[in-house]
């Protein structure tokens, strides 16, 4: 069967029905990810575990990218977490405090996490609109900690350095170069000096 174009949107679930059905397809996913790893799952097998048709599964997901970032959004990320208004060193610990709960989320299936790493970098390299999923993402949830509701062009390029640099510190604990201290010291440095403020001079 032939797969749907990447470049689609998912659909979005409306009745209760597909949202069961949704739910079903990101938990078989997660589950396969677990054991195989990115290239041992296979888009068919996912649909066959979840017990809906190939199809349904395209019309959700139009790509195994897309398929594992939501699974990543549901696994990791969960609810976009409290805002404030407070001081800027307690809005950037809050800032830590995701990120650490999120590496540490992440280390709780070492392989399925490398499958979610392996999707965000394909999401950043890719062409499409797809190359902003990431964004939605994360964005909010750092942001709303920080307490920006409007953000500026200058926030968003924070945060997507933020981003990179935390995905980095993901991959390197994941392959056991970093132990969850070094990691969690290192998401603390980069935090401060992203955020650190600017001095407003060359």
């Amino acid at each position: 069967m032939a797969k749907a174009p990447a470049r689609r949107s998912p659909a979005a679930p409306t009745a209760q029905s597909q949202v069961v059905r949704r739910a079903r397809i990101l938990t078989a996913a997660a589950e396969l990810g677990a054991v195989h790893g990115y290239d041992g799952v296979q888009m068919q097998a996912v649909a066959k575990e979840a017990g809906v048709a190939v199809g349904t599964l395209y019309r959700y997901f139009p790509s195994k990218t897309q398929l594992f970032m939501a699974v990543m959004s549901e696994e990791v990320f969960g609810g976009r977490g409290r805002t404030g208004n407070r001081g800027d060193a307690e809005l950037a610990g809050d800032v830590v405090d995701l990120l650490v709960g999120w590496t540490r989320r992440f280390t709780r299936r070492p392989k399925l996490a490398l499958v979610m790493v392996r999707s965000v970098l394909a999401t950043y390299s890719s062409e499409s609109a797809q190359a902003h999923d990431i964004d939605v993402l994360v964005a909010p949830r750092i942001l709303g900690r920080l307490g920006i509701e409007q953000p500026t062009e200058e926030d968003l390029n924070k945060v997507r350095l933020l981003t990179f640099a935390w995905c980095g510190i993901v991959m390197s604990r994941l392959s056991d170069h970093m132990t969850q201290a070094q990691a969690e010291d290192h998401i603390r440095l980069g935090t401060a000096l992203v955020f650190a403020p600017t001095s407003g001079t060359a």
